[in-house]
């Protein structure tokens, strides 16, 4: 969509580039989201994996999905008392910092380095196209590695990409910031649900997931802003990434420290 988007600037201009993304919203996405997406197995007349139909439910034609039940454990209120859902917090928001600020900015940034809008775009666009790759990775190892060091191994990713827009002027540094950025994105997204999964289950993910992504989007918002007036203020982008690589350090390093929290004797569901 990035390479599609610039060469559409180029031949229609910004606004008229915002009215077509726009309508392929509203024309593909939205039908699909309707007509696609299921909210549980029940809706296509299918049980979660495992389960069986009694024998009245065989009779009556209506299964029933194990995600209408409601078990009592991990609330987002409780969730934040514990020291792992604040490191969460504190370390993925220091991350997205940089993450945020790159998306904002690479097209401006290979700009300046020569390139025209259209290349710069399909870099951009080709880091997130292998962040596919890095999702999957993630979720491969995610089912033999405890998350904490596969988050941290994905940290580091991210200070490797940003290394490499340290360092623009090297033949590889392109193709490098493209596979090594574009593996940290995919495996950061997909971290954040699975980390909240195995610390706090699935009884209260979506509170709990949310409320993780409403802290975070202060690192989102934050990212650009102070990449952008670093940019004014020196005619550089390194000063920022430099920054990001040392802030990415010190949350590969909390990470380490989360830990599968307890609930307490009196606030255990009943069985």
């Amino acid at each position: 969509m990035l390479p599609l988007a610039a060469y559409l600037i180029s031949l229609l201009d910004w606004r008229w580039t915002y009215h077509i993304l726009g309508m392929a919203v509203c024309f593909v996405l939205v039908p699909l989201i309707a007509l696609v997406i299921k909210d549980n197995p029940g809706e296509i007349g299918i049980l979660p994996d495992g389960e069986k139909h009694t024998a009245q439910e065989k009779h009556q034609g209506t299964p029933v999905s194990a995600s209408n039940i409601r078990i009592p454990g991990w609330t987002l209120p409780k969730a934040l008392q514990t020291s792992t859902l604040r490191i969460l917090i504190i370390s993925f928001m220091m991350v997205f910092v940089g993450t945020a600020s790159v998306l904002a900015h690479a097209v401006p940034f290979f700009v300046g380095q020569g390139f025209s809008n259209q290349v710069a775009s399909t870099i951009l666009g080709s880091a997130i196209g292998v962040s596919i790759l890095g999702r999957i990775i993630t979720g491969y190892l995610s089912d033999r590695i405890p998350v904490k060091y596969i988050a941290a191994l994905f940290f580091m990713f991210q200070v490797g990409g940003l290394l490499g827009l340290i360092f623009p002027e090297t033949q590889a540094s392109v193709p490098a910031f493209v596979a090594i950025f574009g593996m940290a994105m995919g495996g950061l997204f997909v971290l954040e649900p699975l980390m909240v999964r195995d610390y706090f289950g699935l009884d209260s993910f979506a509170p709990i997931y949310g409320g993780l992504w409403a802290f975070q989007s202060l690192g989102w918002a934050a990212g650009p802003y102070i990449t952008g007036h670093i940019f004014d203020t020196t005619g550089s982008y390194n000063l920022a990434f430099i920054a990001f690589i040392v802030v990415t350090l010190l949350a590969t390093v909390l990470i380490m420290f989360t830990r599968r929290p307890r609930l307490s004797a009196t606030e255990k569901p009943c069985k």
